[in-house]
C-alpha cells in the first residue's frame, strides 16, 4: 500500500534530521542547489519509502524535496540576523516557502542494480520509473532557461499572485481574486537552466549505429562546472525518470518519444 503525500514528508523530515541536516545548512550557507542521498541509507531507515521511490519517483522525489526545504525554513527561522546574514540566496528559499516548492534538490546516489537498464532496452513499461543507465554522450546541446513560477500584480487590486510555469511559453493569471481578469503586471519570474544531452547506449556494436535517448538536465546539473562532465564524447551513468514526451512530425502528427529527465548524472 502506497504511503500518501503527507505521511511520505512527515517521514523525510525525520529522515533528513536524522542523516542530512549538517548537509542541508551547509548548502543554505553556501549557496548549493542540491545535496546528495544515499538510497541505501533510506532504503535502511524505510523500507517501503524507498521502495516506493524506485516505483513512483516523481510523486515521492517531490515529497523528499518539500522534507528538505522544511528543514531548512526551520533552521533559517531560528537564525539572529547575523547568522541570516551569512546564508547565501536566502531571498530564493524564502520565493520557496511562498510558493511551496523545492529549491533544493535531492540527488539520489546508490540506486540498486535493479533498476539498471540499457538504452536500447527501455520503453514503455518504463514511463514513470527510475532507472539507472549507462551512456557516451554524442551531443550536449547549449543550456537555455526555463521559467518556474512567477510573481503578478492585479492592476485593480494591487492583490500579488505567484502562478508555476511550466515548458518555455510564460503562463498569465487568469482571473485575480477580486474578479480582474486582464493587465497583470508581472512582477518577478525565476528560471532555471536546461540542457538536452543525447546519450548512446555503451554496448553497441562499433560497425552499428548505437540505440540513443534524450536525456534532460536542469539546475544545477545544467551548469557551467557539470558540463565538463558531461561534454561530448564522455561516458556517464544517469539516474533519472523516464517520461513520455509528444514530438510533431514533418506531418504535423504528434508521435510519442521516450525521454529520461536526470535526477543525478555521474562520471564513470
Amino acid at each position: 500500500m502506497a504511503i500518501d503525500k503527507f505521511e511520505l514528508e512527515e517521514l523525510f523530515e525525520t529522515f533528513i534530521e536524522n542523516f542530512y541536516e549538517s548537509d542541508l545548512r551547509e548548502a543554505a550557507t553556501k549557496g548549493k542547489e542540491s545535496i546528495p542521498i544515499d538510497f541505501s541509507k533510506l532504503a535502511k531507515f524505510n523500507p517501503a519509502a524507498a521502495e516506493q521511490l524506485l516505483d513512483k519517483p516523481r510523486g515521492t522525489i517531490d515529497a523528499l524535496e518539500t522534507a528538505m526545504i522544511h528543514r531548512m525554513r526551520n533552521w533559517i527561522n531560528g537564525l539572529s540576523a547575523k547568522q541570516l546574514a551569512q546564508v547565501k540566496h536566502i531571498g530564493k528559499y524564502n520565493l520557496g516557502k511562498l510558493i511551496g516548492i523545492s529549491n533544493i534538490n535531492a540527488r539520489l546516489l546508490n540506486i540498486p542494480d535493479s533498476q539498471k537498464v540499457q538504452i536500447k532496452s527501455i520503453s514503455k513499461e518504463h514511463i514513470g520509473k527510475l532507472i539507472i543507465m549507462e551512456g557516451n554522450v554524442i551531443k550536449q546541446s547549449k543550456a537555455w532557461l526555463e521559467p518556474i513560477c512567477s510573481k503578478f500584480e492585479c492592476p485593480s487590486c494591487g492583490s500579488e499572485m505567484l502562478l508555476m510555469q511550466a515548458g518555455n511559453g510564460l503562463k498569465k493569471p487568469s482571473e485575480c481574486a477580486c474578479g480582474h481578469k486582464s493587465c497583470f503586471k508581472q512582477l518577478k519570474t525565476i528560471f532555471i537552466d536546461v540542457q538536452e544531452l543525447i546519450l548512446q547506449d555503451l554496448s553497441h556494436d562499433a560497425k552499428k549505429k548505437g540505440a540513443q535517448i534524450c536525456v534532460i538536465v536542469r539546475n544545477d546539473l545544467a551548469g557551467a562546472e557539470m558540463s565538463r562532465d558531461t561534454a561530448e564524447g564522455k561516458r556517464i551513468r544517469v539516474c533519472g525518470i523516464v517520461e513520455e514526451e509528444k514530438r510533431i512530425s514533418k506531418h504535423s502528427h504528434k508521435i510519442p518519444n521516450l525521454i529520461v529527465n536526470a535526477n543525478n548524472i555521474e562520471p564513470i
